[in-house]
């Protein structure tokens, strides 16, 4: 009777033992989502992890030659159309009755600010407005005389705006004073924008096919130049790779924080413009709710 309970005890330590090891390492992985608008084909592309893709929204359902994506925190993304508009898309509900304002000259580049509110630039107008997220009302935030045709949009940490301004080869800093500078060097036919998590500044340039790298102090140097063909959007995922939108090439490249290429993406897309990332919930495995099950039904012997 003695071993019987001594095996019993031992059996029951190991199964503890088992089931703290599961809560431990059946971590919570949040997978990181692509979607990517498509120029010519009125689309937005969605891919996995691996790259695989699938439709996210389809022609006929309101975009115009879209281009800009950006999401807010409460899961709703705002696409530019690149014929005047920019459309809000819950997918919940899709585009609905949300924001949608007009009037705008050739919106490309979004970005949300650090506080929640969107800017577009807008590529015919010279121009970076902004955009009330509730009633979709447009205001002038920089112009002509310090802004020509402006692509990509990006926000530092400390809400300084950073704006590809194609049509003079330059890259402005707008900080939240309004004080506008010139950043960084070496562009030609600058597009997309992306910081990655040490505050460098990535820039794509359409012109000559690679990837500029700005550190924080304006250093200038060629990231990548290797991969690309009509280099738009860029994104970073959570472990610092870095993912570019080819529009002339139809695919989406891959570089990792040491600049090695791979073809990401390579079905779905019709002159790929932006890129946006999205982290998806988390979600836990089961083995360890196995393991309590299991301990119950020990304990129900």
């Amino acid at each position: 009777m003695q071993i019987r309970r001594i095996q019993s005890i031992r059996a029951l330590a190991v199964m503890i033992a088992a089931i703290a090891w599961c809560l431990m390492s059946t971590s919570a992985h949040a997978a990181t989502i692509m979607y990517v608008t498509n120029y010519s084909a009125n689309t937005v592309t969605q891919f996995s992890e691996t790259g695989v893709s699938s439709a996210f929204i389809t022609s006929g359902q309101g975009l115009s030659n879209p281009s800009g994506i950006v999401r807010d925190t409460g899961g709703n993304f705002y696409i530019s159309n690149n014929t005047g508009s920019v459309r809000k898309y819950a997918p919940a509900g899709g585009f609905g009755t949300g924001l949608s304002t007009g009037g705008l000259s050739s919106p490309s580049g979004l970005a949300l600010s650090p506080s929640g509110e969107l800017y577009a630039g807008e590529g015919l107008a010279d121009e970076v407005s902004k955009i009330h997220l509730t009633t979709g009302v447009v205001t002038s935030f920089a112009a002509t005389g310090s802004i020509s045709a402006p692509y990509g949009l990006a926000f530092d940490t400390a809400g300084n705006l950073y704006v590809a301004c194609s049509g003079t080869n330059l890259v402005k800093k707008i900080t939240p004073g309004g004080g506008v500078s010139n950043f960084g060097t070496g562009y030609n036919g600058p597009a997309g924008l992306a910081f990655d998590t040490g505050g460098n500044l990535y820039v794509s340039n359409i012109g000559s096919n690679l990837i500029r790298k700005i550190l924080p102090d304006g250093t200038s140097s060629t990231f990548v130049s290797t991969g690309m063909n009509g280099p738009r959007g860029l994104a970073f995922d959570p472990a610092g790779n870095l993912y570019v939108a080819n529009y002339s090439g139809n695919t989406i490249s891959k570089y990792t924080t040491g600049g090695v290429f791979s073809t990401f993406a390579n079905t779905g897309l019709t002159n790929p413009a932006f890129i946006v990332m999205v982290p998806e919930p988390a979600s836990l495995g089961l083995l360890s709710i196995g393991g309590l099950a299991l301990l119950r039904r020990r304990r129900g012997r």
